[in-house]
């Protein structure tokens, strides 16, 4: 029954792309080998909000396009600006949950 669902290897490792508003976030999935290495390597199963986020921002939210800054100018992408953005914008936050823990995002 379940033999006619595939999940794409290079979208779970890579992202995909997802709009929130105007803006585009490349998301990849919690089960990427980078994103559980990590978190195994760790060797703890609890983090802080700071630590979570630092992983977070290196393996699962990977890039961004058309997010401003408040003059309106374009914000680049960054490791820190991604942890930023998920420690104190709930939007993105829920977004990158939402995306990165449901896999219907990475079938082909």
């Amino acid at each position: 029954m379940l033999n006619n669902i595939a999940f794409n290897a290079d979208l779970i490792e890579n992202g995909v792309w997802v709009q929130l508003q105007q803006s585009w976030f490349l998301i990849a999935s919690v089960e990427n080998n980078k994103f559980k290495s990590a978190i195994f390597d760790h060797g703890r199963n609890q983090f802080t909000d700071d630590e979570f986020c630092t992983l977070l921002a290196k393996f699962i939210l990977l890039g961004w396009k058309d997010v401003k800054q408040p003059n309106g100018s374009d914000l680049a992408y960054s490791d820190e600006m991604a942890k930023i953005a998920l420690m104190t914008n709930d939007d993105v936050r829920m977004l990158v949950d939402h995306v990165s823990t449901n896999l219907k995002y990475f079938c082909e």
